[in-house]
């Protein structure tokens, strides 16, 4: 785990992904709305704020969490001011949720994308499999950041994209083979 300081405004945490699953998490199951995820961050942040002595007591604090390399991730912690007594309504701006469908046409061709998508680091938050008669029907949502890494790493794979509004057609049409973590099932035989 690596701890620093930067420009006196913020503390940036950088973990593996062995560091990350030594604390008993991942960071696909990073979220706020979680127990396991809140604790971890806590400890996560009373430990950077004890080795940087950064942060007002009462200071409302923001969190960021960015995927890194291999599984790890960054985390910034930035204090933006006194808590108020007032609360008032944020909308924040979050990016739409992009589910891509793809047809490809052989298992060597499956295990070659998911192959890919582990070496360069590329997490994907959700994903299925369906077996046809011509091939395999992937589904997959990718995290935002690395939405046109996937596009395009199927297009490398020539494989066939399929409309969105296809997604629950497949699951009622088509065996599945695997509907929930698919690729991450897949990449851990890798």
């Amino acid at each position: 785990m690596n701890i620093t300081v930067e420009d006196n405004q913020r503390i940036k945490v950088t973990m593996s992904a062995k560091e990350l699953e030594e604390n008993g998490i991942s960071y696909a199951e990073l979220d706020y709305d979680t127990e396991t995820s809140r604790l971890f961050l806590q400890k996560l942040f009373l430990c950077s704020k004890s080795v940087t002595n950064f942060c007002k007591k009462g200071e409302t604090l923001m969190i960021e969490i960015f995927p890194a390399v291999l599984g790890g991730c960054t985390v910034y912690f930035t204090p933006i001011g006194q808590i108020k007594q007032e609360k008032t309504a944020v909308k924040l701006n979050t990016p739409k949720i992009c589910t891509l469908t793809a047809r490809l046409e052989s298992s060597d061709e499956l295990l070659d994308f998911a192959s890919s998508l582990k070496n360069m680091g590329i997490l994907i938050k959700r994903s299925s499999l369906y077996k046809d008669g011509r091939g395999y029907i992937l589904t997959l949502t990718p995290y935002s950041v690395d939405l046109n890494a996937v596009k395009a790493l199927l297009n490398e794979y020539s494989a066939k994209m399929l409309p969105e509004k296809t997604v629950l057609s497949i699951k009622e049409r088509y065996k599945a083979v695997c509907e929930e973590d698919a690729i991450s099932k897949i990449t851990k035989f890798l």
